[in-house]
């Protein structure tokens, strides 16, 4: 669930200019998040289907493919396709952002004034360049998208192989698909002339229907977890500061399996101020239920500040530890990988 909001942080910044700003940690903060959400419907997914990720065309809403990797060399990448849809226009704003060992190297953004989204598959062309095309690979069977940006010298070219279950859903935020939970991310960045070979791990999601009123939410925190078998997408919509509703999935080769709110916790700890906001630098994730356990931390080492105006959004790379037991048995969790805070208003 991701990505500033055109049409969202037009309403805020007018709802905004009247907010008075604060940058003290209240001792709430410190607690367990409450399991409250403004509007939240009960969140049920059902499996991914390519239609899903094509694009859904509703006017006054944004819509946006989002795209990661996390690569062997220290190498990372964020992907945005962002489409705006007016009455008559719809705009599309390409991003790119290129790190090494979580430090931001490059960003880039381009906006174009047109472009085609097609409404039956996950194709995208700007300018004649196909920027995005996703597929059942034939020879593998395997969900697959392949990735192609360039934005003023800096560009992307991956294939992104699925290896987890795809699912689909929606939120209080609108319609959210997970295509990739978890994948094999092949390919090259270039940067200033020099290309680089990376390999590792990728993850693409897909919103839709996106709307002002999502706004009337305080914001969110989204992340995922790797384990040998296993990927744990988890979020949280928060109607406040220190309330909301989690959501925590956790996708195999084979299938998924979600946890009940009342299961899950997290615990946000060692605050910092960053662009006058306290921020979390360390995450305490645990769910409890008849088929999974689950007991992780994730630790920023990289923060990356990309909102305006009233809207706050910040990128982490964190450090995840743990272990996650199903089934099949326990598992260890770590590696690094990327997650996010949003925040719509100031108060």
């Amino acid at each position: 669930m991701k990505k500033t909001i055109f049409v969202v942080a037009t309403v805020l910044i007018l709802a905004g200019a009247s907010a008075a700003a604060g940058s003290i940690i209240p001792d709430v903060l410190k607690r367990v998040i409450r399991h409250d959400a403004l509007g939240s419907p009960d969140f049920e997914i059902r499996d991914f289907e390519l239609g899903d990720d094509a694009f859904h065309d509703a006017d006054m809403s944004a819509e946006w493919w989002y795209f990661d990797g996390v690569f062997d060399n220290g190498y990372s990448v964020h992907a945005g396709l962002q489409v705006v849809s007016m009455i008559m226009r719809d705009l599309v704003i390409a991003r790119l952002n290129v790190y090494k060992n979580g430090d931001l190297e490059a960003s880039r953004s381009r906006l174009y004034l047109d472009g085609y989204m097609s409404r039956d598959s996950p194709l995208i062309v700007l300018d004649g360049r196909r920027v995005m095309h996703g597929y059942t690979d034939p020879s593998t069977g395997r969900l697959t998208y392949d990735l192609s940006l360039e934005i003023d010298g800096a560009s992307a070219d991956l294939r992104l192989a699925g290896t987890a279950t795809g699912w689909t859903g929606r939120t209080a935020m609108g319609g959210w698909g997970v295509a990739l939970p978890e994948a094999e991310a092949t390919g090259t960045i270039t940067l200033d002339g020099e290309a680089i070979d990376v390999s590792g791990t990728g993850y693409h999601d897909h919103n839709w229907d996106v709307t002002a009123g999502c706004g009337l939410n305080f914001g969110w925190i989204w992340g995922k977890i790797n384990s040998e078998n296993h990927t744990i997408v988890w979020g949280q919509i928060m109607s406040t500061r220190v309330s909301g509703r989690p959501m925590l999935i956790v996708t195999g080769v084979d299938g998924y399996a979600t946890v009940e709110p009342g299961d899950i916790t997290i615990i946000p700890t060692d605050y910092s101020i960053e662009n006058r906001r306290p921020i979390p630098n360390t995450y305490v994730l645990t769910a409890d239920s008849d088929d999974i356990s689950l007991r992780a931390t994730m630790t920023c080492h990289g923060l990356h500040h990309a909102g305006f105006g009233p809207l706050r959004y910040w990128r982490q790379h964190v450090a995840c530890s743990g272990s996650v037991t199903t089934d099949s048995g326990t598992e260890t969790i770590g590696g690094d990988q990327i997650m996010e805070i949003i925040w719509f208003r100031i108060v």
